[in-house]
């Protein structure tokens, strides 16, 4: 999140797209990323029976869902911000390329005016050191959110089992194993497959 948002406002500094304040036509994906952003509330009755104190459940929900809302919102606003309609889903896909490529034209550009022939070589080679820099944090990021959705997936998934299970099955267990696997299977499949991350959200 901290690199995401130092590249988010250093992008900012050298890029000033056009905004869009409405767009009906991306109504129903904006529905779609909504609901994705909250997909954790199918543990809200788990999280409720065990919590040790009921009574302050309720406020301790608000608080953190008010939270959750400011965050997404601030860091959906810059990000849109800083990459206008060339951002993409997920923002991690923005980190590699986009500031790096208009740092090297702004400074080519500088280089072109300011100095000679050879000390534009040598700083678009510094400039290419830098993408590579910026390269290797943006790989970093993307491991880093394929951690946590790694870790993340069996919390999501478990009401969604329990539920469902129950209602198959009942109290019994033999064949739980059997449907926990191809549920998995099913959702990595689907995962390989799609070649777009936001055509999951709607």
């Amino acid at each position: 999140m901290t690199y995401v948002l130092a590249s988010d406002l250093s992008t900012l500094t050298i890029s000033h797209p056009q905004i869009t304040i409405w767009d009906s036509t991306y109504f129903i994906h904006v529905l779609g990323v909504s609901v994705y952003c909250f997909e954790g509330v199918g543990l809200i009755l788990p999280l409720e029976a065990s919590a040790a104190n009921k009574e302050t459940f309720p406020k301790v929900l608000c608080i953190v869902l008010s939270a959750i809302t400011v965050v997404m919102l601030f860091f959906g606003c810059l990000g849109f911000a800083a990459y206008g309609d060339k951002v993409l889903s997920p923002i991690t896909l923005n980190l590699e390329g986009s500031r790096g490529d208009l740092v090297k034209v702004r400074m080519r550009s500088e280089a072109t005016r300011m100095w000679s022939s050879t000390d534009e070589t040598q700083t678009t080679l510094y400039t290419n050191s830098s993408l590579r820099s910026s390269a290797r944090f943006a790989s970093l990021a993307k491991v880093c959110f394929c951690v946590g959705l790694y870790f993340t997936y069996p919390i999501m998934m478990f009401p969604v089992n329990t539920i469902v299970e129950s209602r198959i099955w009942g109290d019994e267990t033999p064949r739980n194993w059997k449907f926990r696997t191809s549920v998995v299977t099913m959702t990595a499949v689907v995962a390989w497959g799609v070649d777009d991350f936001g055509r999951l959200k709607y």
